[in-house]
């Protein structure tokens, strides 16, 4: 990852491959593969490299993990383009790391983020997102608690936004029982709050009567 950056056929392909083989070591869940994960992200020159080590240790408890987080926060958390930081945004939100409970308490923990405000379509996003597929972790009764309120927050100031994030719940009667009413809760919440918008209603509505 120390060599310079160029955006060339063999170079990408490089470095895709330098990430796959980077996959792989981070199954073998050793002290040293989390070393070498690590030692890659430092040595990285551009962000395919820095971005992909950082979603493998993100995802991985290990000692290493609490450090690349910060250390991606400290050097991209105010720089001139505010939305490099939605990467490290996404890949705490998608971590399955300590089950439904720790995953509700990371959400919650980066929304209130200085970088994260419920106004900003991209850092909501970055958050919400990509969580449609990462189902391990969305489908939670306390995710899927949290979802409904971060729907109807949204929707006050961006209807657009908060039908976009109703969609990730147009499966819902695929879902287990249980999960099943908690994701039917979360969309008929949405359709009964006073002002709830068009755009938000219409998907919700919808997504109740099929």
């Amino acid at each position: 990852p120390a060599a310079p950056h160029k955006f060339e056929a063999e170079d990408v392909a490089r470095r895709a491959l330098s990430m796959s083989l980077l996959g792989h070591l981070r199954t073998l869940g050793t002290a040293e593969a989390h070393a070498t994960l690590y030692a890659h992200y430092e040595a990285a020159t551009n962000m395919t490299d820095k971005a992909g080590a950082l979603a493998l240790l993100a995802d991985t408890d290990c000692d290493q993990r609490a450090a690349v987080l910060a250390a991606f926060e400290a050097e991209f958390a105010d720089h001139q383009d505010g939305n490099i930081i939605d990467t490290w945004f996404t890949v705490q939100a998608i971590c399955s790391i300590g089950g439904a409970p720790a995953a509700r308490a990371r959400l919650e923990e980066l929304m209130a983020h200085k970088c994260f405000t419920i106004t900003n379509p991209n850092k909501v996003r970055a958050v919400w997102a990509a969580l449609s597929t990462k189902p391990s972790v969305l489908y939670t009764p306390e995710v899927l608690d949290l979802l409904g309120d971060t729907i109807c927050e949204v929707d006050q100031n961006n209807p657009n936004l908060a039908a976009s994030l109703l969609k990730m719940l147009q499966a819902w009667r695929q879902l287990p029982p249980a999960l099943k009413e908690d994701a039917k809760r979360v969309l008929q919440r949405a359709l009964d709050r006073d002002g709830c918008s068009k755009n938000a209603g219409e998907i919700a509505s919808v997504a109740l009567a099929e």
